[in-house]
């Protein structure tokens, strides 16, 4: 799943609608499933407008540690303190 598209997704998942909440679930099981999605979330990570989108992104990714490429793992710990560096709030 591409950046924006997840960024809509987890956007989503913060709304204070039940339905929206369980539907967002489903389709964020799915997107994790997919490869692209990593990526997806280190960019999040670093450029989400909210800062609840970026800590949701970090934390997803946590979760997926152990599933994510070697070259991502490798670099995930510079990516991680350039965004620490970036956050504002």
């Amino acid at each position: 799943m591409a950046a924006p598209a997840l960024e809509q997704l987890l956007t989503e998942l913060l709304e204070p609608d039940s339905a929206r909440i369980r539907q967002a679930t489903a389709r964020l099981r799915e997107a994790l499933e997919e490869p692209e999605t990593s990526g997806a979330l280190v960019v999040l990570l670093r450029e989400a407008e909210k800062p609840e989108v970026r800590h949701l992104a970090a934390v997803l990714l946590r979760k997926l540690l152990r599933k994510l490429p070697q070259d991502l793992i490798d670099r995930l710990p510079h990516l991680v303190v350039e965004a620490l560096e970036r956050e504002e709030q």
